[in-house]
């Protein structure tokens, strides 16, 4: 007996669903896990810096030693560039959410957070997102852009766009950010818009 046509175009849609969530889970899945490891690394050498009380050349001297090892070992990836972004994305970002066996969320928070509110790691965002938000100059800089991304949807590329598109000096006569970050959280302004704002707090 054959299967009729709607039943046949039904099971194909079932299968190509099933797939297609399959492959959106092992996508998820190994973001979450390259975010926990580079996380961790971060994490790992932060505690070693503060167990030892290094210095920033010690730092660098650190991350240098750590680059050749781990390369020699374990490959591509390890570069001192590569290593310092792990230490600030542990830095910056004091919580990592994930979940465990059963579904549920569970949160890592860092042993000895620096002196900052911190930020949480959203796994909506990939590695090389993070490695672009990590070039920001504060904390507020990148949860804007942090959230705008995660919002908008953009891609790495886009992401570098937005933030190069509008580059603003804000540290006028006092002026905190968090006045723009609060008032344009939502959409992001043209460069006129934000010289008007700017322009109309200063006359008042």
């Amino acid at each position: 007996m054959e299967l009729d046509k709607n039943t046949y175009n039904n099971l194909v849609d079932e299968i190509r669903q099933l797939v297609s969530q399959a492959r959106h889970h092992i996508v998820y899945n190994i973001n979450t896990e390259l975010l926990f490891t580079y996380w961790n690394i971060g994490r790992l050498i932060v505690s070693k810096e503060h167990d030892k009380q290094y210095d920033e050349f010690s730092v660098r001297q650190l991350l240098i030693s750590l680059s050749k090892n781990l390369t020699r070992e374990l490959g591509k990836g390890f570069t001192r560039s590569q290593l310092t972004y792990m230490r600030l994305f542990y830095l910056h970002f004091h919580r990592f959410p994930e979940k465990n066996m059963n579904g549920l969320t569970v949160s890592h928070q860092s042993e000895k957070p620096v002196k900052s509110t911190g930020l949480t790691v959203s796994h909506q965002l990939s590695w090389s997102h993070y490695y672009e938000l990590l070039k920001c100059n504060s904390e507020e800089e990148i949860s804007f852009y942090q959230q705008s991304a995660i919002h908008e949807n953009w891609s790495v590329r886009e992401l570098t766009r937005q933030k190069d598109d509008i580059i603003v000096e804000y540290a006028t006569r006092g002026i905190s950010n968090k006045i723009f970050v609060s008032k344009y959280q939502l959409y992001l302004p043209d460069k006129k818009v934000l010289q008007d704002k700017l322009r109309e707090l200063l006359n008042n």
